[in-house]
């Protein structure tokens, strides 16, 4: 968010909660602008989300329950605040910082979890695995009559991919994001790779009903895992990984 945004978001705040006589406006400039950029983070997620459900077609194809509990462990757990600098290797050590670091990181593991994601669907559907990351919105939105599955495969897999980013990453941030998750948190390949071999055998010959069902069963997965995620990144899990003062 730039200064100017900055300014125009902090002056509705004010008049929207504007303080008593003599008291000073409760709302910083870079914490307003922080404060905005976080709805709109959740309302983007939200919208996502949503389109997600509503463009997908019946499917038996779940996420077992079995997954779900296991996936609890994320909340369960919280980072540190020299955790998250070390992963978005941020070493300026300004007032800015915790904001920051936060935001960069709430998209970097978003992006990782999504990279395993995909690694994983290629995995069990016998594909090759996904090309480094870049920040490419291309989407293909025709598919060739003669298309190969995998190539079918591949021009669906783009329209899967979270867009909406803030930041531009680099394919060896990202790569990182993806080692430090499988080390802290193995239980997020884990419920892709389990709710994928759970709905498919394998048996059967790909077609491209089990291609739509299958990146349709990852968005159920990606769903589940990212509101844990987001609440990673958020500043009172922060707190709550502080060491706690002698009484």
């Amino acid at each position: 968010v730039n200064m100017k945004t900055k300014l125009i978001i902090c002056c509705l705040f004010f008049f929207i909660f504007s303080p008593a006589d003599g008291d000073s406006n409760p709302f910083s400039l870079d914490k307003t602008a922080d404060l905005f950029s976080s709805f709109m983070s959740i309302f983007s997620r939200s919208f996502q989300k949503s389109a997600r459900i509503l463009s997908r077609d019946r499917s038996n194809f779940e996420v077992p329950d079995v997954v779900m509990e296991e996936l609890e462990k994320i909340s369960e757990s919280c980072l540190t605040f020299e955790e998250h600098k070390k992963l978005a290797n941020d070493t300026e050590n300004d007032a800015d910082q915790l904001y920051r670091v936060l935001h960069f990181n709430e998209e970097l593991l978003k992006t990782a979890t999504e990279i395993i994601g995909f690694t994983e669907l290629r995995a069990v559907l016998g594909f090759s695995p996904p090309k480094p990351w870049t920040n490419s919105n291309e989407i293909k939105s025709r598919v060739p009559a003669n298309a190969t599955i995998e190539q079918y495969y591949n021009a669906n897999e783009s329209r899967h991919r979270n867009r909406i980013l803030r930041y531009s990453l680099e394919d060896k941030q990202v790569s990182s994001a993806v080692k430090f998750l499988d080390k802290r948190f193995p239980v997020i390949r884990d419920a892709y790779t389990k709710s994928y071999k759970h709905n498919w055998d394998g048996k059967k010959k790909i077609d491209r009903k089990i291609v739509d069902d299958m990146l349709d069963l990852y968005d159920t997965v990606y769903d589940s895992i990212d509101f844990r995620i987001y609440d990673l990144t958020r500043r009172s899990k922060i707190e709550e990984c502080k060491p706690k003062k002698d009484t």
